[in-house]
């Protein structure tokens, strides 16, 4: 079983160019590829 293609996107656009190449690469390999995308909401938790 091929290991999983991760890659991190927050929409900068250098996110968005790892996003490409680990979605290419993921094709090459025939492996699953996982996209996480985060985010810190503003206004709750102790900063807030």
């Amino acid at each position: 079983m091929p290991q999983h293609i991760i890659v991190g996107v927050d929409g900068t656009s250098d996110s968005l160019l790892a996003a490409d190449w680990a979605a290419r690469e993921a094709r090459r390999r025939k492996a699953p590829l996982l996209l996480l995308y985060g985010y810190k909401r503003f206004g709750f938790g102790k900063d807030g």
